[in-house]
């Protein structure tokens, strides 16, 4: 959930390059490989654009709107706003990912929250690795961006200069 109006440029996705291992860019779209993010109405991996008007565009959310990520157990990638699936935006997706936010642009701060009951159904459940839920004790890692600040026992995580270098990863 952001915490400021969006006119664009909180992106989310996931990357197998564990947080500690990740030279850290500017932003995550800068990463040429092993990364698959959602920017504004774009897939991207691996730095280039491959789906053009995905049926989300974190662009148009607003303060209190929850987006989410999940890797699903066929190995598909998908993407929720307010917990609604938007589909299918990458397949092939290893197992062992890390979920990563890049509060870019306008995007002040994030926080890990409790999901929408509509988002609760057995195949959710069976890659709850990506619900990023505290009652599942998921955190964002202390291996983050310089630009950002880690709160609340690691369930938020606020931008506190500039636009970039504002990296989060998931705990897990």
């Amino acid at each position: 959930m952001c915490s400021s109006d969006l006119s664009g440029n909180l992106e989310i996705g996931v990357t197998t390059i564990p947080p500690h291992e990740l030279d850290f860019p500017n932003t995550m779209t800068d990463v040429d490989h092993d990364v698959w993010i959602l920017s504004g109405s774009n897939i991207m991996i691996g730095g280039s654009t491959v789906t053009q008007r995905y049926n989300c565009n974190l662009d148009s959310l607003t303060v209190g709107s929850r987006a989410g990520i999940m890797r699903k157990s066929d190995n598909t990638l998908h993407f929720y706003v307010n917990g609604q699936d938007k589909g299918v935006a990458a397949t092939d997706i290893p197992k062992s990912v890390w979920a990563v936010f890049d509060l870019y642009g306008q995007c002040q701060q994030i926080s890990i929250v409790k999901p929408d009951v509509s988002m609760l159904s057995s195949q959710i459940a069976e890659s709850a690795h990506f619900a990023l839920t505290n009652e599942l004790g998921h955190r964002f890692s202390n291996c983050c961006g310089k630009n950002i600040v880690l709160k609340s026992n690691n369930l938020e995580a606020a931008r506190i200069r500039h636009y970039t270098n504002a990296l989060v990863f998931s705990s897990l």
